[in-house]
């Protein structure tokens, strides 16, 4: 893109329509986007909404946010309830951000690339498009309240996340959820998961994990690369069931003969920890231990 040195755009009436922010990716330093009032766009405050101001299409990357900002109606209500496609992509300066509580939805990669360092999603968003916040290298602090999340790598390549709390009673881990946050440690699973997606915390930074005992399935390559992870306590009666490479290259070390994973703990009684894929992938490793004390 070669306009990113504008600061300000106007739309003519020859325009015929803006599908979503992608024809404003890499315009970094624009702080104000005007045009024509029209039967399908509406501008208000620098930014571009839809017909009647429900989806907010495009704030602009250099134009500091507040939710005072945002569309009202007379009686002073945020208007949007909708946050579009890349709507805050590779924004400058987004640092601490609270969904607005009119918003139920936000579209795909919307804050892609941001440089937020905390945030909070309530429990009235209902939908959360794949890459919502991938990519947030300054993210390191989610407060999610939300149970609606399906889609993949939401919180991807999050490199500063360290703190995760989950309010909401998630169904399921998505794939990707956490992948390649490094700095994770610790992530507190809801007791009412019963799935963890395909590479849901690859290469990421844990050194322990419980597994809760409503989980039924763990994905393929769900812990691929976790070389921290020491220890699981996977709270099961019976074994879930895993994926190819569940465990990936934490089950051994660089030589491949020795546990990353030094202890597991099952509960008593348990089933299916000591037989099929959990022993092929864990038992026959030098210096790992299965306990059956829970």
């Amino acid at each position: 893109n070669t306009g990113s040195s504008l600061e300000r755009i106007v739309l003519n009436e020859n325009v015929q329509g803006v599908s979503g922010a992608w024809f404003m990716y890499g315009f970094s330093n624009l702080t104000e986007v005007l045009g024509p009032e029209r039967v399908d766009l509406k501008f208000h405050n620098g930014c571009i909404y839809n017909s009647d101001y429900s989806k907010l299409i495009y704030w602009p990357s250099a134009k500091p946010y507040s939710e005072d900002g945002l569309k009202c109606n007379d009686d002073g209500e945020c208007m949007v309830k909708e946050f579009g496609v890349r709507a805050f992509s590779n924004h400058k300066y987004l640092s601490s951000f609270v969904v607005p509580r009119s918003v139920t939805k936000l579209g795909e990669w919307v804050f892609y690339k941001t440089p937020i360092k905390s945030l909070s999603i309530h429990s009235n968003v209902t939908e959360m498009g794949k890459y919502c916040f991938a990519y947030s290298s300054e993210l390191a602090t989610i407060t999610l309240e939300t149970a609606h999340v399906s889609e993949e790598n939401l919180f991807s390549y999050c490199g500063k996340l360290t703190n995760v709390e989950i309010l909401a009673d998630l169904t399921s881990i998505p794939d990707s959820m956490f992948a390649v946050c490094s700095s994770l440690r610790v992530v507190n699973i809801p007791g009412t998961v019963t799935s963890i997606g395909a590479f849901a915390f690859s290469n990421s930074g844990l050194t322990e994990i419980v597994i809760p005992e409503n989980v039924k399935t763990i994905g393929s390559n769900c812990f691929l690369g976790c070389t921290y992870l020491g220890s699981i306590d996977v709270l099961p009666t019976t074994a879930p069931s895993l994926g190819s490479d569940a465990f990936g290259n934490a089950d051994k070390n660089y030589t491949g003969s020795e546990a990353v994973i030094k202890t597991m703990h099952v509960p008593q009684g348990s089933t299916g920890y000591e037989s099929g894929d959990w022993a092929s992938i864990l038992q026959n490793k030098v210096g790992f231990t299965l306990y059956k004390d829970l």
